[in-house]
């Protein structure tokens, strides 16, 4: 077992909780340095890198996460970077692979990315 990356990454959540982002963003590094397909560390960097508008650097790392198949949370998150990277065939790519396992997830993609022309997708669903 990885203790390297294990410490890195809980000393990151630490410091993002505390609002110390920067710390956390050298932390989370550290954790991929020690593990470089340590998914969850990537999905934190990508996560500081939108909050903060950082779409594309996002994007990158949501990609370089190499996202699991069944995380709704993850592809909502991808699919709101790609949106604000105005990059719609991108978003309507990430809402027919979230449709597949996580319908009411999808609905929200599709709200929150004002993509009425999809809605279709989840139209027997009600919020």
């Amino acid at each position: 077992m990885n203790f390297d990356k294990w410490q890195h990454y809980l000393r990151a959540r630490l410091f993002q909780m505390l609002h110390k982002e920067d710390a956390a963003l050298q932390e989370y590094r550290q954790a991929l340095l020690a593990s470089p397909d340590f998914a969850r560390a990537a999905e934190c960097i990508a996560f500081i890198h939108a909050n903060r508008g950082d779409f594309g650097t996002a994007v990158t790392h949501y990609e370089a996460a190499t996202l699991p198949p069944m995380n709704p949370h993850a592809w909502y998150a991808l699919g709101m970077a790609h949106h604000h990277l105005l990059e719609p065939e991108r978003v309507t790519e990430i809402i027919m692979h979230l449709r597949r396992f996580d319908p009411h997830m999808t609905r929200h993609l599709i709200h929150d990315t004002e993509r009425a022309d999809l809605a279709y997708l989840v139209a027997e669903l009600v919020l």
